[in-house]
Protein backbone atom coordinates (compact mmCIF):
# COMPACT_ATOMS: atom_id res chain seq x y z
CA UNK A 1 0.00 0.00 0.00
CA UNK A 2 1.43 3.84 -0.68
CA UNK A 3 2.21 6.34 1.72
CA UNK A 4 -0.90 8.10 0.36
CA UNK A 5 -3.42 5.28 0.80
CA UNK A 6 -1.77 4.54 4.19
CA UNK A 7 -2.25 8.53 4.85
CA UNK A 8 -6.00 8.05 4.42
CA UNK A 9 -6.56 5.12 5.77
CA UNK A 10 -4.91 6.60 9.05
CA UNK A 11 -7.19 9.83 8.58
CA UNK A 12 -10.13 8.17 8.34
CA UNK A 13 -10.38 4.12 8.03
CA UNK A 14 -14.33 3.67 7.82
CA UNK A 15 -13.70 6.38 4.80
CA UNK A 16 -11.10 4.60 3.43
CA UNK A 17 -13.18 0.78 3.85
CA UNK A 18 -16.50 2.44 2.17
CA UNK A 19 -14.68 3.91 -1.51
CA UNK A 20 -15.74 0.57 -3.10
CA UNK A 21 -19.31 0.53 -2.02
CA UNK A 22 -19.58 4.14 -3.06
CA UNK A 23 -17.95 4.20 -6.34
CA UNK A 24 -20.24 0.66 -7.14
CA UNK A 25 -23.17 3.81 -6.22
CA UNK A 26 -22.01 5.75 -9.02
CA UNK A 27 -21.57 2.83 -11.51
CA UNK A 28 -25.52 1.72 -10.78
CA UNK A 29 -26.06 5.31 -11.46
CA UNK A 30 -24.47 5.92 -14.80
CA UNK A 31 -26.14 2.53 -15.62
CA UNK A 32 -29.54 3.72 -14.80
CA UNK A 33 -28.81 6.99 -16.71
CA UNK A 34 -27.54 4.87 -19.94
CA UNK A 35 -30.63 3.16 -19.89
CA UNK A 36 -32.71 6.28 -19.84
CA UNK A 37 -31.03 7.51 -22.46
CA UNK A 38 -31.75 3.67 -24.33
CA UNK A 39 -35.32 4.52 -23.53
CA UNK A 40 -35.60 7.92 -24.71
CA UNK A 41 -33.88 6.72 -28.25
CA UNK A 42 -36.05 3.99 -28.43
CA UNK A 43 -38.94 5.79 -28.24
CA UNK A 44 -38.27 8.41 -30.74
CA UNK A 45 -40.09 7.66 -33.79
CA UNK A 46 -39.91 8.93 -37.38
CA UNK A 47 -43.00 11.03 -38.56
CA UNK A 48 -43.78 11.50 -42.43
CA UNK A 49 -44.35 15.38 -42.85
CA UNK A 50 -45.33 16.76 -46.10
CA UNK A 51 -42.09 19.29 -46.16
CA UNK A 52 -38.53 17.84 -45.40
CA UNK A 53 -37.11 20.18 -42.24
CA UNK A 54 -33.87 19.98 -41.20
CA UNK A 55 -34.73 21.03 -37.78
CA UNK A 56 -33.28 18.76 -35.46
CA UNK A 57 -35.39 15.74 -36.22
CA UNK A 58 -35.49 12.45 -34.28
CA UNK A 59 -32.79 11.27 -36.50
CA UNK A 60 -30.85 14.14 -34.35
CA UNK A 61 -32.31 13.23 -31.22
CA UNK A 62 -31.47 9.59 -31.65
CA UNK A 63 -27.81 10.37 -32.51
CA UNK A 64 -27.47 12.37 -28.96
CA UNK A 65 -28.90 9.59 -27.14
CA UNK A 66 -26.33 7.54 -28.66
CA UNK A 67 -23.19 10.27 -27.99
CA UNK A 68 -24.70 10.64 -24.45
CA UNK A 69 -24.78 6.82 -23.98
CA UNK A 70 -21.37 6.25 -25.34
CA UNK A 71 -19.82 9.05 -23.09
CA UNK A 72 -21.05 7.55 -20.01
CA UNK A 73 -19.82 3.96 -20.88
CA UNK A 74 -16.52 5.43 -21.20
CA UNK A 75 -17.05 7.04 -17.75
CA UNK A 76 -18.26 3.61 -16.64
CA UNK A 77 -15.07 2.23 -17.58
CA UNK A 78 -13.28 4.29 -15.95
CA UNK A 79 -14.79 4.22 -12.54
CA UNK A 80 -14.92 0.30 -13.03
CA UNK A 81 -10.71 0.18 -12.94
CA UNK A 82 -11.16 2.80 -9.94
CA UNK A 83 -13.44 0.39 -8.34
CA UNK A 84 -11.26 -2.60 -8.78
CA UNK A 85 -8.37 -0.96 -7.32
CA UNK A 86 -10.57 0.40 -4.20
CA UNK A 87 -11.71 -3.00 -3.22
CA UNK A 88 -7.77 -4.36 -4.25
CA UNK A 89 -6.91 -1.54 -1.01
CA UNK A 90 -9.71 -1.97 1.08
CA UNK A 91 -9.03 -5.88 0.98
CA UNK A 92 -5.26 -5.35 1.87
CA UNK A 93 -6.08 -2.89 4.65
CA UNK A 94 -8.52 -5.48 6.18
CA UNK A 95 -5.86 -7.92 6.28
CA UNK A 96 -3.65 -6.15 8.62
CA UNK A 97 -6.33 -6.87 11.25
CA UNK A 98 -4.58 -10.10 12.62
CA UNK A 99 -7.04 -11.26 14.99
CA UNK A 100 -10.34 -13.24 13.52
CA UNK A 101 -13.35 -11.44 14.47
CA UNK A 102 -12.83 -7.56 14.26
CA UNK A 103 -11.44 -9.20 10.66
CA UNK A 104 -14.48 -10.78 9.61
CA UNK A 105 -16.67 -8.42 10.89
CA UNK A 106 -14.78 -5.72 8.50
CA UNK A 107 -14.79 -8.18 5.75
CA UNK A 108 -18.30 -9.25 6.03
CA UNK A 109 -19.12 -5.20 6.09
CA UNK A 110 -17.34 -3.92 3.59
CA UNK A 111 -16.18 -6.50 0.92
CA UNK A 112 -19.61 -8.61 1.06
CA UNK A 113 -21.41 -5.29 1.82
CA UNK A 114 -23.93 -7.33 4.44
CA UNK A 115 -25.87 -4.81 6.58
CA UNK A 116 -25.54 -4.76 10.02
CA UNK A 117 -27.69 -7.42 10.72
CA UNK A 118 -26.74 -9.86 8.24
CA UNK A 119 -23.22 -9.84 9.62
CA UNK A 120 -24.53 -10.40 13.38
CA UNK A 121 -26.45 -13.09 11.87
CA UNK A 122 -23.39 -14.64 9.85
CA UNK A 123 -21.23 -13.97 13.13
CA UNK A 124 -24.03 -15.51 15.37
CA UNK A 125 -23.76 -12.68 17.42
CA UNK A 126 -25.81 -9.70 18.57
CA UNK A 127 -26.02 -6.16 16.44
CA UNK A 128 -24.90 -4.32 19.29
CA UNK A 129 -21.78 -6.82 19.95
CA UNK A 130 -20.94 -5.98 15.74
CA UNK A 131 -20.88 -2.12 16.47
CA UNK A 132 -18.70 -2.18 19.50
CA UNK A 133 -16.13 -4.91 17.42
CA UNK A 134 -16.82 -2.87 14.46
CA UNK A 135 -15.40 0.30 16.60
CA UNK A 136 -12.41 -1.33 17.69
CA UNK A 137 -11.77 -2.43 14.78
CA UNK A 138 -11.75 0.86 13.12
CA UNK A 139 -9.54 1.86 15.97
CA UNK A 140 -7.05 -1.04 15.19
CA UNK A 141 -6.69 -0.23 11.62
CA UNK A 142 -5.98 3.30 11.98
CA UNK A 143 -3.37 2.32 14.66
CA UNK A 144 -1.74 0.30 12.62
CA UNK A 145 -1.58 2.41 9.62
CA UNK A 146 -0.39 4.91 11.43
CA UNK A 147 2.51 2.46 12.91
CA UNK A 148 3.35 1.62 9.19
CA UNK A 149 3.74 5.57 8.59
CA UNK A 150 6.32 6.18 10.69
Amino acid sequence: MTRENLEKLAANPKAFLRSPAQLEKEIKLREAEIQRYHDLAVSITQTIKPVVTFTGGPSRKIEQCVTEIVSLEEDIAEELSAFYQSVILAKEAIRYISEPGLYNILWARYICQMSWSRVAEALECSDRWVYRQHARALKELKRIAEEKLK
